[in-house]
């Protein structure tokens, strides 16, 4: 009846440890820049940044060539209800997933920029400081 006991206590527990899935997202904004952020493997990293593609600007990775982060899809732009509304010049939010590749520190180093004025400074750049940990 003991062993019975045990083994049913510990099927629970690891059927338990199953449904837990991977940890919720990290989610920052631009306000967050210059933070440092910790990830565990399998966590994701959103980044939620005010954008306006009316205007061609638009947010890039500067810096892709990463051994700790790489990007899971396209980034996914959101207009602002204005902008579902009409309204000429509204932006929205431009959400990009990153997850880790590998234990380690890295800057991850976003640009806000048309993509055709590469020979000019961006906009905007801000910089997050990723550390995935065992």
């Amino acid at each position: 009846m003991r062993k019975l006991i045990l083994t049913g206590l510990l099927a629970a527990a690891v059927s338990g440890c199953a449904m837990m899935g991977p940890p919720k997202p990290v989610n920052l904004a631009a306000a967050d820049s210059g933070k440092t952020v910790s990830l565990a493997p399998k966590q994701a990293l959103r980044l939620n940044l005010v954008s306006n593609h009316t205007t061609g600007y638009r947010w890039t990775w500067a810096n892709p060539v990463n051994p700790v982060l790489a990007k899971a899809g396209e980034p996914v732009y959101t207009p602002s209800e204005s902008a579902r509304d009409g309204v000429v010049g509204a932006g929205g939010t431009e959400t990009w997933t990153f997850m880790p590749t590998a234990y380690g520190e890295t800057t991850l180093r976003m640009e806000y920029r048309r993509p055709w004025g590469t020979q000019t400074p961006a906009e905007k750049v801000l910089t997050y400081t990723v550390k995935v940990e065992k």
